[in-house]
């Protein structure tokens, strides 16, 4: 159970975060430039979690989050959209 769960942290966020960060490596994204995350239900189950004291987040919302505040100095910003 912890490799899968481990192996989904992998696909659904450091994923992201090693896009992110060859894309700024290649000068691809400058000032303006807008970061999208795909997420799940799981997510806003994720934070009532942690509003009641529990930890759990299903998907790439605590990376989305470290992207928007680590860019928000280069005028990029981070986004999770929920389907629905």
């Amino acid at each position: 159970m912890q490799r899968q769960i481990e192996m989904t942290a992998d696909v659904m966020g450091h994923s992201l975060v090693y896009w992110v960060q060859d894309v700024l490596a290649k000068g691809l994204m400058t000032a303006g430039g807008r970061i999208y995350a795909m997420t799940s239900e799981g997510m806003q189950q994720g934070r009532s979690a942690v509003r009641s004291g529990m930890r759990g987040e299903g998907d790439s919302g605590a990376h989305i989050r470290q992207l928007a505040m680590e860019l928000a100095g280069m005028e990029i910003t981070a986004n999770a959209i929920m389907r629905g």
